[in-house]
């Protein structure tokens, strides 16, 4: 199974935030289990869902 981070680093995406300057978001992303709430759109605005 491919790394998270690594994928996320090496995707066009991942590589055009690091040169922004948002190296963090990107390290962000990769975490895996943050957080126990999830957003969720629902009649276009995001709500909190909990794992």
């Amino acid at each position: 199974m491919p790394d998270l981070a690594e994928s996320l680093d090496n995707c066009v995406s991942g590589r055009e935030l690091r040169y922004g300057g948002f190296a963090a978001d990107v390290t962000i992303a990769a975490e895996l289990d943050a957080d126990s709430t999830v957003p969720v759109l629902v009649d276009g605005a995001f709500t909190d869902r909990h794992a």
